[in-house]
């Protein structure tokens, strides 16, 4: 049986003044009880965050718009006629808020603004003001936002070309997309923006989930690219529409792949905004006061028959929808680790109160070897005496069984679960957890969750960690820190009064596979043998270095997750990841997909490197939706971009493969992009050419790799029936299978992998 999933969505409302609203959809898709019976749909009441009652120069606002997650945790919302909000949640002071106007922007856009999407470096968002065909005349501005808090109103810039009214756009892989309605109440289009000239070129018309709706300020439809497929999907009006790119990434050719009508599962529906979680899960907000979830996670195709389509009722002022994937989103996950419901059995004390002083209880969870996990969700169970229950949730490091360095603090929300335990409330303590991901290594990793009750001063609350599993202990038992209590270092609970025992609580997020992980920067021998230089600006443009990366045969990998070691003397470290196809163990040909840095982390390091010192820095992209055919080799590149400066410098790290003493090469050597000399003096200057690292001075003539981690989900292909995961085209099962004209043992080689993977 496949278990509930719960989906925390977070939106705003068209009221006046407009809420941003929080709600838990549980999606059952094969309920236990009655026996086969179809899958359910359940919506909690709805929560409100923040009243957006205030406007900019005391204006009131009308409606709430676009809606996001910032890299830091907070919501950045729009709403009428052209305020953006900066909403923070916090334990001690509740609600911190924040507002400007898109009117102070420079030029200043036209009202009233629509959509707000973070670009792929997570520093910018766009904020479109909302044009209609068949309303206001005036075409599209763009405002540039940046990521800051208090929000700042930033630049904008005005739209031309084939579509002057743009209502919607989402970033895939270097490009930017976007839709426009359609005039006359035909449909609208798809295209391409330019995102310096803001020019956009139409690549697919006639869409009808994208006609302008009876309301002229309305969305005509929201665009989103789907981690899963790849492809962009189109919610708007009756229905949605999944296109495909039947060209290149570079140049893009929009075809209709699949399309689903909603009329007929709602009469009268009218959809107002949605998005997709990213594991084949789409939600869909309708103005007839309905969610509808459409779960096409086994057949890839929005509309299959087959698929599971629930409806449930909502709240009818719902407008607009916080992502649960990609950039800005508010990401669900299914259970990664789930230690068990409340026992009834005992709790122990954790609370950071002003009255009584600092007392953390804390419990262990293990990520399997192999795996980069990217965590949406810490959740527990604590009951508690507070008049104003508050709460937090912090992650640790292990360190020998215990507590060990503190990764992160995030703000929790606290639900009454509805029963009481000796005179206590008991409450689902959950917090998100925006942009973490966990590298659980070639060996897996532990680490500790510690959820914390907020006193307030003077007050006498007193919060306990809820126990579990009736003392069968699952890892180590729970941990208790209390320096006022006389437990100055981590202490297991077995000698306390709570005795040896687990606690309470769950994990959530989603598991990627490592298939290339040499996360480790070599400990340089030299100090002029640290890596490759890949600072690429006017003074050096030429510099790149790749590794490889392959794809078995009868499958796809959609990529979720990079990271790899520079050093640079850099301030800011900016940069991005390049994917190639690869032919005889070098890159070939221009980058297919390009990502720029999602996070850039200091680890804390320096090197001596040419006279100067360079920090070390763990650069990391997520959110990616690379999805890449089987049977293939890639390389992957990285690049630091400088300003210019005669000082800077910027290295990527050669890896230190553990698992291979002396050994330093896991495929191919990485390769290293040099420039030529011209053919004669004075001449042209050629383009650049890969060579192996051991053919530079950089490695001292050893082979070496690059210090990359890959991680992604595997989908394994079909044979004969045209089914594909990831969207794929499905080759046939022929003899000769590797194409080279004739059977041989790599044929047999490859049927084998198609055997195991499947293929018949």
């Amino acid at each position: 049986m496949a278990d509930p999933m719960d989906f925390g969505i977070v939106y705003t409302t068209n009221a006046s003044p407009p809420l941003l609203r929080s709600a838990t959809l549980t999606y059952d898709p094969a309920p236990a009880t009655p026996a086969n019976s179809p899958p359910t749909l359940v919506v909690s009441a709805p929560v409100t965050i923040a009243t957006l009652s205030k406007g900019y120069a005391g204006a009131t606002p009308g409606s709430g718009h676009g809606v996001l997650v910032t890299p830091g945790g907070a919501y950045f919302a729009l709403s009428a006629p052209s305020n953006i909000h900066a909403i923070t949640t916090s334990p001690t002071t509740k609600v911190v808020y924040s507002i400007v106007s898109l009117a102070a922007a420079t030029p200043a856009p036209p009202s009233p603004v629509g959509s707000l999407r973070l670009d792929p470096g997570q520093t910018e968002a766009w904020a479109l003001s909302r044009g209609s065909a068949t309303g206001p005349a005036g075409s599209t501005r763009i405002a540039i936002v940046p990521m800051v808090n208090p929000p700042q109103p930033g630049l904008s810039y005005q739209v031309t070309g084939a579509d002057p009214i743009v209502h919607d756009v989402c970033f895939v892989s270097g490009k930017v997309y976007y839709v426009a309605p359609g005039s006359g109440g035909g449909g609208g289009s798809v295209g391409v923006i330019d995102p310096v000239t803001f020019t956009t070129t139409r690549l697919i018309s006639g869409l009808s989930a994208a006609a302008q709706p009876s309301d002229p300020s309305a969305r005509c439809a929201t665009l989103i690219n789907d981690p899963l497929t790849g492809d962009l999907f189109l919610i708007g009006n009756d229905r949605v529409t999944q296109l495909s790119n039947t060209g290149t990434p570079g140049a893009p050719v929009l075809s209709v792949k699949s399309e689903k009508v909603l009329s007929s599962v709602v009469p009268g529906v009218s959809l107002r905004a949605g998005t997709l979680d990213g594991l084949g899960r789409l939600i869909a907000l309708s103005s007839t006061g309905h969610v509808v979830l459409i779960d096409y996670a086994a057949s890839g195709l929005v509309g299959q028959g087959s698929n599971a389509v629930t409806v449930a009722a909502f709240d009818g002022a719902a407008n607009n929808i916080v992502p649960l994937s990609g950039a800005g989103a508010l990401k669900t996950g299914e259970k990664v680790w789930d230690n068990g419901v409340f026992d009834q059995r005992n709790g122990q004390l954790s609370l950071s109160s002003p009255t009584t002083g600092e007392s953390r209880t804390g419990d262990d969870f293990a990520l399997d070897a192999g795996g980069v996990y990217r965590i949406d969700r810490l959740r527990a169970t604590m009951f508690s005496n507070a008049a104003r229950p508050k709460a937090k949730i912090e992650l640790y490091e292990d360190c020998n069984g215990r507590p060990g360095s503190l990764i992160r603090s995030y703000d929790a929300t606290v639900t009454p679960i509805g029963t009481a335990f000796t005179g206590f409330t008991l409450y689902d303590v959950s917090a998100l957890t925006p942009n973490l991901y966990l590298d659980a290594g070639a060996g897996g990793r532990t680490f500790w969750i510690v959820p914390v009750g907020v006193g307030e001063a003077g007050g006498n609350e007193q919060w306990f960690f809820a126990t579990s599993r009736m003392q069968d202990v699952l890892g180590a038992p729970g941990a208790f820190l209390a320096p006022g209590l006389g437990y100055g270092q981590w202490t297991s609970v077995a000698s306390l009064p709570c005795g040896c025992t687990d606690f309470a609580f769950r994990v959530e997020g989603r598991r990627c596979e490592t298939f290339t992980g040499n996360a480790q920067a070599l400990q340089p021998t030299t100090p002029t043998r640290v890596g490759v230089p890949v600072l690429e600006s006017a003074l050096a443009s030429s510099l790149r270095a790749a590794d490889d990366l392959v794809v078995k045969p009868f499958s796809e990998l959609l990529v979720c997750y990079l990271s790899a070691i520079v050093y640079t003397n850099c301030d800011p470290v900016l940069g991005d990841f390049d994917l190639y196809d690869e032919q005889c163990a070098f890159p070939t040909g221009e980058p297919i997909y390009s990502a720029p840095f999602s996070r850039v982390t200091d680890l804390g390091s320096t090197i001596t490197y040419d006279g100067r010192t360079l920090k070390a820095y763990r650069v990391e992209a997520f959110d990616l939706a690379w999805v890449l055919p089987g049977g293939k080799s890639y390389a992957i590149g990285v690049g630091l971009m400088g300003s210019g400066s005669l000082n800077q410098r910027g290295l990527w790290a050669f890896a230190d493969d553990c698992a291979s003493p002396g050994c330093g090469v896991r495929l191919s050597e990485a390769a290293v992009r040099v420039p030529t000399a011209p053919a004669y003096p004075g001449g042209p200057l050629p383009p650049p050419t890969w060579t192996g690292v051991s053919n530079t001075a950089y490695s001292g003539g050893v082979k070496r790799d690059m210090a990359l981690v890959v991680a992604g989900t595997r989908f394994s292909r079909g044979c004969a029936d045209g089914s594909a995961g990831g969207g794929g085209q499905t080759p046939a099962c022929i003899a000769d299978i590797d194409g080279s004209g004739s059977v041989n043992v790599a044929d047999l080689f490859l049927f084998l992998d198609a055997w195991f993977a499947g293929c018949p």
